[in-house]
């Protein structure tokens, strides 16, 4: 799934529905739950550890969901999910920084704010 989201065209934004982004970010949520209940598992019972399954590939996925253009509110639940999880300190390690309390008010499905522009600028409150 981290290479499909890497490899995705989206880009090419004519040909990509927000329906089909919004169905690739269901499938990557319930993924990222099924990979931290397995390694969940995986820990409690240490003689059965799948070595493919580690925190950095929970690392890896995270930083893709996080990356590819879902939008801010999409984004927000992926967070939201990890602290579900209690891997929420994996947020702030693939440098990700959303919008903060401001993703309440945003507006947009589909706009973003560009990288590096302070939170204050595009505080709508």
């Amino acid at each position: 799934m981290i290479s499909t989201l890497y490899k995705y065209p989206w880009f090419a934004n004519e040909h990509v529905s927000l329906k089909e982004r919004d169905m690739i970010f269901d499938i990557t949520c319930n993924l990222l739950r099924t990979l931290m209940r397995q390694l969940r598992t995986a820990h409690h019972r240490r003689n059965e550890i799948v070595p493919q399954l580690t925190v950095e590939l929970l690392q890896e996925f995270l930083r893709a969901a996080l990356t590819v253009p879902f939008s801010q509110r999409q984004k927000a639940v992926v967070v939201d999910v990890m602290n579900e999880h209690e891997h929420g300190v994996l947020v702030s390690s693939v440098g990700y920084q959303g919008l903060g309390s401001l993703i309440e008010a945003w507006p947009f499905e589909a706009l973003d704010k560009k990288p590096g522009v302070q939170l204050e600028v595009v505080d709508v409150r």
